[in-house]
């Protein structure tokens, strides 16, 4: 997000860093919603980026404010659609829905955390896979817009990004899976 630091009129103790919070923003939301912005979003996210949701460290990492509905698809400026994320996670979401980034940055951490070594059972783990085979899908919601390729003007990086989480991981997790099966 561009813009300046604020403090968002909250105290910080010593060794915290600064939320990025541009003023732009700050000054798009409700009036009743500026005071106590950063304390409010710090309270929410629970101390775990909202995209990746991995551990936030207010004194080492790069952590800024990211709408969840981006206001290009139809999303407002205010607190609730406001959410705590680490900065190379949100730029890589930049104004796409969430719900398309987040498990491309799951499975990222996943895979940095396995070491890029996948097993099996690490898959299971991961993808919720029961002991049955099922498998637990988060739901989207099928009423929500979508921008044509042309609206995108993806970046081949992006695409990039894409392809792995859907056909890279795709194809980690069945060749796990089928070195199980021999």
């Amino acid at each position: 997000m561009k813009g300046t630091t604020i403090a968002a009129h909250s105290t910080h103790e010593a060794g915290e860093s600064l939320i990025k919070i541009s003023k732009a923003l700050v000054k798009k939301l409700p009036e009743s919603e500026q005071d106590g912005l950063e304390k409010f979003l710090w309270a929410k996210s629970g101390g775990r980026c909202f995209l990746c949701e991995e551990k936030l460290n207010r004194a080492a990492d790069a952590i800024e404010a990211d709408h969840d509905v981006p206001v290009a698809e139809g999303g407002q400026d205010v607190r609730d659609n406001l959410n705590l994320a680490h900065v190379p996670c949100n730029r890589l979401k930049r104004a796409f829905p969430t719900v398309d980034v987040r498990p491309y940055l799951k499975l990222s951490v996943f895979l940095r955390r396995a070491g890029g070594s996948v097993t099996y059972a690490g898959c299971l783990r991961h993808f919720d896979i029961e002991r049955h085979g099922r498998i637990q899908f988060e739901r989207q919601s099928i009423e929500r817009p979508r921008r044509s390729l042309a609206q995108l003007k993806l970046e081949l990086a992006d695409w990039q990004a894409v392809l792995d989480v859907h056909l890279t991981g795709t194809f980690l997790c069945l060749r796990a899976a089928a070195a199980k099966l021999k």
